[in-house]
């Protein structure tokens, strides 16, 4: 029986780490521009705060720490941690399931969760979420020890992480909402008081940060998550059922379906897998009633894959037939993705589009810019457009052009308008560049438009225009 555990615990690591080696060696070669999240992220790095327009620190720090110790900002380093991050998850659900459901169990709840389709996407990218769902998972281990135990030392851990969670997305309050709905329904889920009181203070000081720079910044990035809700708008059915249907793809379609399956199960059982369910399904119906009252994400239901994922290799570990067709999918997609980013640019879809269009093209647009910039023997590059700017700063980061968004209206709508808004005491002419063929004042000349025909900005047209600085004054 040992040498059999073994044998499935070695399964289980080995192919976790195979799958992120595939992925760190494919990242070499990715063929796509950073996307306007991660361009934003790495910009936050360059500007170390305590927090950010749209979202808490952490992320940028991870991405500075990163590129600094590489010496490098290309795409490589700025992306590397993804896959590492995800293959420390998955370890850590290894080592949870193991306490809870044995190592076989723990094994396929590893593999099953590196190769999801959402996984897979999130290791190529690099995102809030990622970094996120490592401290959720961290909480969540320490939360089944303290079940097991009360321990000082594990309820100041699973505080800390929290806070850190909630350091990198604010989604990491859906642990707060599972261990509730956990102690409220199950009486073998209520952890110690003292364990909580703990754990609330180490995530308040671990948050205290973020606290503090959202209390001296008008709330702004929680102001920003309250405008993402966008509720009052009336009832949206065909949202709600779009991000449901997601999920399959999200989770792969075997995978959900199981972890549907368990539910409708549920409804007779208790116990350990009841307990892992508050964690898992209740966020999924949390994001479609968000979906109802406005829109969501695909993404947005993350967390629940950590304890899901479990849930689903407790259900199919002895249904051998469904439980390799749901994994032959995911890591078919999974060894697939890779490679088909190395030339985004040949994917199409049925109806012309390209496949990774919005993940293409933007850098070429930035290197016009600075094209038309030194055409016009100037160094002062303005625009409108966020996704514009997130890869302006990118892309031309290495160069003497100074960049600014047009000012805000009141209050500022992204990051950039926030912090680079055009000096109102310069003078002098500058780059605009837009996607609008409405110059930006009387006094603007359009000196190019350029139809993109690929691309994240396919079908539209970039103009540029020499304009002077006044035409932006606040």
């Amino acid at each position: 029986m040992y040498q059999t555990d073994q044998k499935y615990f070695r399964f289980g690591v080995i192919f976790i780490l195979a799958l992120t080696v595939w992925r760190v060696f494919f990242h070499s070669l990715n063929g796509t521009d950073l996307f306007v999240d991660e361009a934003q992220y790495w910009l936050w790095g360059q500007n170390l705060d305590f927090g950010y327009y749209s979202k808490p620190p952490m992320l940028a720090w991870l991405i500075r720490a990163t590129t600094e110790l590489a010496g490098s900002s290309a795409h490589f380093w700025v992306r590397l941690p993804a896959p590492l991050l995800h293959m420390a998850i998955a370890l850590i659900l290894m080592s949870i399931t193991r306490r809870i459901y044995g190592v076989r169990t723990a094994a396929w709840a590893g593999s099953i969760y590196v190769a999801l389709p959402i996984v897979t996407v999130g290791s190529l990218l690099i995102s809030t979420d990622t970094l996120m769902l490592l401290f959720f998972a961290i909480a969540f281990a320490m939360y089944q020890r303290l079940l097991e135990q009360s321990s000082i030392r594990y309820a100041l851990i699973m505080g800390i992480a929290i806070g850190l969670g909630m350091m990198s997305k604010y989604a990491a309050i859906y642990f707060v909402i599972g261990a509730v709905l956990a102690a409220v329904f199950q009486d073998n889920a209520k952890l110690a008081w003292r364990d909580v009181l703990i754990a609330i203070a180490a995530a308040l000081v671990s948050m205290a940060p973020n606290i503090w720079w959202n209390s001296t910044h008008q709330l702004t990035t929680l102001r920003h998550t309250a405008d993402n809700a966008n509720w009052g708008d009336g009832l949206h059915f065909g949202a709600a059922a779009e991000f449901f249907v997601s999920q399959f793809i999200v989770m792969g379609p075997i995978f959900f379906s199981a972890l549907v399956w368990v539910t409708l199960r549920l409804a007779r059982q208790r116990g350990a897998d009841l307990r892992l369910w508050f964690f898992s399904v209740p966020i999924v119906l949390l994001i479609v009633g968000q979906a109802l009252m406005s829109e969501a994400y695909a993404n947005w239901a993350a967390t629940a894959y950590i304890a899901g994922t479990i849930l689903v290799a407790r259900l199919l570990v002895e249904r051998r037939v469904l439980l390799w067709a749901g994994q032959g999918i995911n890591v078919v997609f999974a060894i697939a993705l890779p490679i088909l980013l190395v030339a985004p640019e040949r994917w199409y879809l049925p109806n012309g589009d390209q496949l990774f269009g919005r993940y293409i093209g933007r850098e070429s647009v930035s290197l016009a810019a600075a094209e038309a910039a030194k055409e016009a023997d100037l160094n002062t590059i303005v625009a409108r457009s966020r996704s514009v700017l997130a890869d302006l700063h990118y892309t031309l980061r290495d160069t003497e052009f100074q960049l600014y968004s047009i000012p805000p209206q009141g209050f500022a709508q992204n990051y950039y308008q926030q912090n680079f808004p055009v000096p109102t005491e310069l003078s002098g002419n500058v780059i605009f560049i837009d996607l609008s063929a409405t110059p930006p004042c009387e006094d603007a000349k359009l000196i190019s438009a350029n139809l993109q025909k690929n691309g994240a900005y396919a079908g539209r047209t970039i103009h540029f225009y020499t304009a002077p600085f006044n035409c932006f004054s606040h």
